[in-house]
């Protein structure tokens, strides 16, 4: 099999991936470049080693322009059990867990923002607000906010937005919430992952 057989839409094949702080990406890609590998449903490598060879089956693949890295879009066949560790500790307190198993009604699976990876699933998030890039509120086709949340499994903050015309409390800088039913979405014009705030969403302040 060619070494540029991961860029055909529906081919299969065994391809190496390599972590590092900006996500999982293919090593030794040869002529195709650069190229960064988000997995699609509930395909999940947060919490492997470093480098993984898998079987994975193309979804997709765009190629970057300029000096933009590719992104190729896969389903893994079959993660092996013992390939999987244990997921982080929870650092809350005895009592932000209480509050949280008092509090929490939704139905929805709740996620580490590590776990985000465009999949475009509906989820519940406990994060922390880390900067805001921006308000713009009542400015039609743009969102009302932009910034990053942070939590204890990624390195670096994971992009959020506001939708337009969404009534929500205070967001403010170093705020921590649950997150109830925001979108996990790719942004396919910045090439980034973002946690989508939308008018379905509620909100639990943790603080």
């Amino acid at each position: 099999m060619s070494q540029s057989w991961f860029t055909e839409k529906g081919a299969s094949g065994r391809i190496s991936l390599e972590r590092t702080d900006d996500g999982w990406f293919v090593v030794d890609p040869g002529e195709v470049g650069k190229t960064k590998c988000v997995l699609e449903g509930n395909d999940d490598l947060g919490h492997l080693d470093s480098i993984r060879d898998l079987d994975i089956t193309i979804s997709n693949f765009r190629w970057g322009t300029g000096n933009n890295v590719n992104y190729l879009y896969g389903r893994v066949q079959k993660i092996p059990v013992q390939e999987k560790s244990q997921k982080r500790p929870n650092k809350r307190t005895e009592s932000e867990s209480n509050q949280t198993k008092r509090q929490q009604a939704s139905t929805n699976e709740l996620w580490e923002l590590d776990d985000f990876s465009g999949s475009g699933k509906y989820v519940d998030v406990e994060a922390t607000i880390d900067a805001i890039f921006f308000i713009k509120k009542n400015t039609g086709e743009i969102p009302d906010m932009k910034g990053e949340l942070t939590d204890d499994s990624v390195f670096r903050p994971v992009t959020f937005i506001v939708e337009d015309g969404v009534k929500h409390p205070y967001l403010g800088e170093g705020k921590k919430f649950r997150f109830e039913g925001v979108k996990d979405h790719y942004y396919k014009k910045e090439h980034e992952i973002q946690v989508v705030i939308n008018k379905n969403t509620d909100f639990v302040e943790l603080n």
